[in-house]
């Protein structure tokens, strides 16, 4: 009975509730920018390797801040040059484009939900109340954004299209 109540004790105790509620937070917080990053990059790639066939415009760089958006735009280019062309390179690239984008922004979507459910928990503890919910929320979700911006914004400076030659490329 000793045992029992020993264990009993300890589970209720406020410091590893406190702990565990943090390691959720955070663990859901990174399941949001890990498959947001995963997805921008698999974009990245997709649109670079289809760039010499497919020519996609270079997406504006203020896109990356918002990786869905940059997916449904980029995606609008596709299905408009495969309109206009009819080239079966353009439906592979489409096909692969939409799969691995929908794959992983589900994914993020999924850990946004996660993550709502464990910032929630934490304003409960801290009593925060709903305005100290929603900022955290809200801060939270722009710095995965932004990371994702500033990576991809640093990758497509330091990495040339397929096909280019480095050299020649502006430093813009």
């Amino acid at each position: 009975m000793a045992v029992r109540r020993m264990f009993a004790d300890d589970v209720h105790d406020g410091g590893v509730q406190i702990f565990v509620t943090w390691a959720g937070f955070l663990g859901a917080w990174l399941l949001v920018a890990g498959p947001l990053l995963q997805g921008a990059i698999e974009l990245w790639e997709i649109g670079r390797k289809g760039q010499g066939d497919v020519k996609l415009k270079p997406a504006d760089r203020a896109l990356w801040l918002s990786p869905p958006a940059y997916y449904f735009v980029a995606r609008a280019r596709i299905r408009r040059w495969e309109r206009g062309s009819g080239r079966e390179r353009a439906r592979s690239v489409l096909t692969s484009y939409v799969n691995r984008a929908t794959g992983w922004f589900t994914v993020a979507g999924g850990a946004s939900l996660m993550a709502l459910e464990a910032t929630w928990e934490l304003a409960e503890i801290y009593h925060w109340g709903v305005a100290g919910f929603w900022l955290i929320v809200a801060g939270l979700m722009v710095a995965s954004h932004l990371n994702v911006a500033i990576r991809m914004w640093r990758l497509m400076r330091e990495v040339p299209p397929q096909g280019s030659n480095p050299e020649v490329l502006p430093t813009s």
